[in-house]
């Protein structure tokens, strides 16, 4: 019983870390599957989707910010670790709506040779993979 309530306690505190680390969330979850212990989906769905909605709406704040994309994308790594579903309705509603009315001038200024534009574009192109968001930026212009 103690090293059911350890694991599940190191799992959620990996899943609202405000530095999410994929590497020790995919840690965890190789700890309670050698243990045969089944993690609390409920909970920890929640508990990640509340972090991925805290870094979308950081992102929605901060456009153009390389540090707030690069925050979602980190969070959004864990989902396909996960070996249950994670509600991404708001992260998805709000990437969407960050790109149609971003992308153009990100692109621009990464046109201009701003380099953490350019950056920002690889990113969120990453991270609406992960979020199965598709749009006009998804072609291979999206760095240009």
């Amino acid at each position: 019983m103690a090293i059911d309530f350890t694991l599940h306690e190191e799992f959620l505190s990996a899943l609202s870390a405000d530095e999410v680390d994929p590497e020790r969330v995919s840690a965890v979850l190789e700890q309670l599957r050698a243990t045969g212990i089944t993690p609390d989906a409920v909970t920890a769905e929640y508990t990640l989707r509340k972090n991925m909605e805290r870094a979308a709406h950081l992102l929605e704040l901060r456009r153009d910010s390389l540090e707030s994309m690069q925050h979602l994308e980190r969070v959004l790594r864990v989902c396909p670790l996960l070996p249950f579903q994670v509600n991404l309705w708001l992260p998805q509603n709000t990437y969407y709506e960050v790109m149609t009315t971003h992308i153009d001038t990100m692109r621009a200024k990464a046109r201009r040779g701003d380099g953490e534009a350019a950056a920002w574009l690889k990113i969120a192109r990453a991270a609406g993979e992960i979020l199965r968001v598709r749009g006009e930026w998804d072609g291979p212009e999206v760095a240009a």
